[in-house]
Parts: C-alpha cells; structure tokens; sequence
C-alpha cells in the first residue's frame, strides 16, 4: 500500500475505549443495566485497523483505486506535455533573445496550471480513497459485531496490535499509533482478528 493511503486509513480509527466499566477481568461479569437488569459482559478485541487495510489491498478495492489512478494521470497528461515542451524552450533559449520573456511567462502559466490540475486531481483520488476506506470500515464493522454475536461477546475493543517502526518517522505518526491501542494488554484468546479475516476471506 501506498505511504498516502495508510495516512488516509489513520484518521478513521475510532476509539475502543469503553467508559465505566468498573472491572479489567476479561471473564464474564454480570453488569447491571438502566433498568436495573442485568447483562452478562463479556470482552473480546479486534484490530479493526489491520482488517481494514487489508480489505484495501484486495482485489475487491484495490484495482479501482489504481484504475482511477490512471484515468487521472491520462487526464493531466496534456498539461504535463505543455509544461515540459514550455521548459525546455525556457531553457534553451539565450536570456538576451528578445523572446524570453514572453516564453518565460508562457512557462510560468503553463506551470500554475499544471499545478492547479494535479491538485484538482489529487483532491479527487483523495476523496475516492476515502469514501472506499469508509465502505470497508461499514463492512469490517457489520462483520465484527457478526462474528461477536456468534462467539457469545457482548463488547468488543478496537485496537491495533503491531505497528512497523519504520512506518514512525514523526510525532504526528508515534501519536496516532498510540491512539490505534487503547487496549494495553490482552490475552489472545479473546482476540477474534483472526476469525473476522475468515468472514471476509481475507486470511
């Protein structure tokens, strides 16, 4: 995946904090509701984070991703051609040619809107990434609470579990890795990772 998509896939991660709960055991405990009944609560985690971009990757998003990616590029392919053409006459002719000038300034406006476009355009991919990372949280979420259903958890935390190091170059990225895990320790028993992987046969 490209170092752009992970930055988008970070900012989408919601906390798996849970307030009130007045107990860390894992086992099952009996919770009294609003109503006064009770409920048996019973905790699992997932990492959300590593299901979602692996969905990403698959072949069930990431060749649109690439498709649009290139219809992009052919898109701003002809201003790409002026701007170079426009560059090399700036370079190759002599700064006391009557002339350079006015080629300078067709290279100055062929560059703003070289860059104008390509921002244009890269708003677009951006927003395209980003309505797909939304479709595959929606799917990995409806996935999780089926999965938990079935094994009988009542909540289940959301975190990330391993982070690459390199992937951590500056505060921004050591800051979001630190809110991706909430859940300091866990045993793993009660992570169901592994079983939402199957559900979406991405293991």
């Amino acid at each position: 995946m490209r170092t752009a998509e992970r930055l988008f896939l970070y900012p989408i991660a919601i906390a798996g904090l849970i307030l009130g709960l007045a107990s860390t055991t894992f086992e099952p405990a009996a919770r009294a509701t609003a109503d006064g009944a009770e409920v048996e609560l019973k905790i699992a985690t997932c990492d959300l984070f590593k299901i979602v971009e692996r969905l990403m990757e698959s072949d069930r998003y990431a060749p649109a991703r690439e498709e649009a990616m290139a219809a992009a590029e052919e898109r701003i392919r002809p201003l790409q051609e002026r701007l170079e053409e426009a560059q090399r006459r700036a370079q190759s002719t002599p700064q006391d040619d009557p002339l350079f000038r006015d080629i300078v300034r067709d290279f100055q406006r062929a560059q703003q809107e070289y860059q104008a476009r390509a921002q244009e355009l890269m708003r677009e991919q951006e927003m395209f990434t980003t309505r797909q990372i939304l479709e595959c949280f929606r799917l990995v979420r409806s996935s999780t609470e089926e999965i938990a259903e079935q094994m009988g958890y009542t909540l289940v935390l959301q975190t990330r579990f391993k982070q690459d190091d390199d992937e951590l170059q500056d505060m921004q990225s050591v800051v979001r890795a630190m809110l991706a895990r909430p859940v300091a320790v866990s045993p793993d028993a009660i992570d169901i990772t592994a079983d939402v992987l199957f559900e979406l046969r991405l293991d």
